[in-house]
């Protein structure tokens, strides 16, 4: 749309969204009429209201070309219907807003023990940059247990009492808890690569490059639609070949649009993959990469692959729960393998090796226990 000359401009972006707010919702543009999305209160008022349940929505097919795919209009609502969670009932009715998923890695882990996630903060800026800690939604939102207790208020049971805590320390945890694993990294690369060559695995490739390509692809054809303006002001073009080439380019210019559209529409429903597959030199550094605990952030990867979920007993107490065998949900099932204490050194070393400081009084130590 923006291609058109739609959506430029911070008024217009507001606009823009709403279309598509619109497109997505209207049944009309796959192609079908959409009956009960609004009725009437009594026959005196006449007072219209809208109808937003839309499994009551009755669709029938129309007689009308239609401008989206019917496979594609589903799967944005299935995508619609993903970022909506419920927040309660009113009137008999079930109230849902949107819910946009956090994409920080501590946020989607770790879990308090009285069951909140965690909110993400941020809280000041150093020389290593900028420092966030993490709070308990239930301590957030109802304060916490002790600040009841210097309130003299007795009744606590349901408020929650585990403080702050840095995002430092769960890289922290996360490092020394990696540094157990011994892997043999040159039998996984032989594995990998065995298993890689096999199957006809392709690299992906960055849909918005192609774009960006194609769009400069365009950009040159349009200038030569003006050398060819200027040539014919200069007499040095016929008419006939004037408007012969332009239409030419014209043409090329068309298909282009054409296809960043269709790759446009096809990024919807599937990943754009190349011919080009990795040499095993590539694959090899790739692997490297991802495998290396000598870091003191471990990739975010390894930890969504292997950690189940983190929950902290209180501010200097933690229990991780590490995916390494097939578990259900319930946390019953996994054993502690191990448990240790990071003390002030250990957390001094790892505070060096991240390029800040960390002084005695700041620190105290910490218990973690691994279960598995």
């Amino acid at each position: 749309m923006k291609r058109y000359g739609k959506g430029k401009g911070k008024e217009n972006d507001c606009k823009l969204c709403t279309k598509v707010s619109r497109v997505l919702h209207n049944a009309t543009y796959m192609g079908y009429k959409c009956y009960l999305k609004s009725f009437r209160n009594n026959y005196l008022d006449q007072k219209a209201i809208i109808n937003r349940d839309e499994s009551t929505h009755m669709y029938v097919k129309g007689d009308f070309e239609p401008i989206i795919d019917e496979d594609v209009w589903y799967l944005c609502k299935e995508m619609r219907e993903k970022k909506c969670k419920e927040r309660g009932v009113k009137n008999g009715k079930v109230i849902k807003n949107g819910n946009r998923n956090s994409t920080d890695i501590w946020v989607k882990k770790a879990v308090c023990k009285c069951g909140c996630h965690f909110r993400k903060d941020k809280w000041h800026r150093n020389k290593s940059g900028l420092t966030y800690g993490y709070i308990c939604y239930n301590v957030a939102n109802n304060g916490s247990k002790s600040s009841y207790l210097k309130a003299g208020i007795q009744d606590t049971e349901g408020h929650c009492d585990i403080g702050v805590i840095a995002d430092w320390k769960f890289n922290m945890m996360a490092y020394y808890i990696f540094q157990q694993f011994s892997l043999n990294t040159e039998e996984i690369k032989r594995e990998v690569y065995s298993f890689y060559e096999q199957h006809d695995i392709t690299a992906p490739v960055d849909e918005e490059t192609i774009i960006r390509n194609l769009n400069h692809t365009i950009q040159k054809e349009k200038n030569k639609i003006e050398n060819l303006t200027d040539m014919r002001v200069g007499g040095e073009l016929s008419k006939e070949e004037y408007l012969a080439r332009k239409e030419k380019i014209s043409v090329n210019i068309t298909k282009l649009e054409k296809e960043i559209d269709e790759i446009r529409r096809r990024g919807l429903t599937k990943k754009l993959v190349t011919d080009k597959k990795l040499t095993s030199q590539e694959l090899f550094e790739l692997l490297e990469a991802e495998l290396d605990f000598t870091q003191p952030k471990i990739k975010e990867g390894l930890i969504d692959a292997f950690v189940n979920k983190v929950t902290p007993r209180t501010s200097l107490e933690f229990d991780w729960y590490l995916n390494l065998l097939p578990h259900s949900d319930s946390s019953e099932e996994y054993k502690e393998i191990m448990s240790f204490k990071i003390e002030y050194n250990d957390a001094h070393s790892y505070r060096e090796k991240c390029g800040a400081i960390l002084r005695k009084n700041q620190f105290r130590d910490l218990i973690v226990h691994v279960y598995a």
